[in-house]
């Protein structure tokens, strides 16, 4: 029987990467144009600011970079990341089913036995370990770092959404004194 699989956020948070620059936060938008607006606000402009930190504090910048080569794989890979992918799978159930139970021990291609959570935990810790070359004796001191990185990225969620609401006021006070004005002037 299949398992419902974990929540990538969930997964990326119990192993972390001890090499991460910002806190892993995933969602998944069915439009390009909020993906690419996403991307602006949430990794161009921080990227853009920390930059100019690094560089004021006499470090060198590498984050726009870094995140120019991913807008650029992403717009190469975009075709096979935003589209929805169906496969007609009935070939193989009807195999799966036709085959003798030593077979179905030996060649087990019923993905539905599959232990999806154990999957994605083991191709997770895999590509911490085997990609970006993470011990995983580092993982306490990676658990800790993603927690203080959460914070960063709750501090500056915060903070956009309050310059947003800032800002949706005071466009609000204007358009009030502006119709105030202008029902002054036709009592006038």
């Amino acid at each position: 029987m299949a398992t419902t699989p974990l929540n990538s956020i969930e997964i990326t948070n119990e192993y972390p990467l001890k090499s991460a620059v910002w806190y892993p936060h995933l969602k998944f938008v069915d439009n390009l144009t909020v993906f690419r607006i996403g991307a602006i606000l949430f990794h161009f402009l921080p990227a853009i600011f920390l930059d100019l930190l690094t560089l004021v504090t006499g470090g060198r910048p590498i984050l726009l970079k870094l995140h120019r080569n991913v807008w650029n794989s992403l717009n190469t890979l975009e075709k096979f990341i935003f589209t929805e992918w169906h496969y007609d799978n009935k070939l193989g159930i009807k195999l799966a089913k036709s085959m003798d139970p030593v077979d179905q021990q030996t060649f087990c291609i019923d993905i539905e036995t599959l232990s999806w959570e154990e999957y994605f935990k083991n191709m997770h810790m895999g590509v911490r370990e085997y990609l970006n070359k993470e011990s995983p004796k580092n993982l306490e001191a990676a658990r800790k770092k993603d927690y203080i990185l959460m914070w960063f990225h709750v501090a500056i969620q915060l903070g956009y959404y309050y310059k947003l609401c800032s800002f949706t006021f005071l466009m609000s006070k204007r358009m009030v004194e502006q119709i105030q004005e202008q029902q002054q002037q036709q009592l006038s």
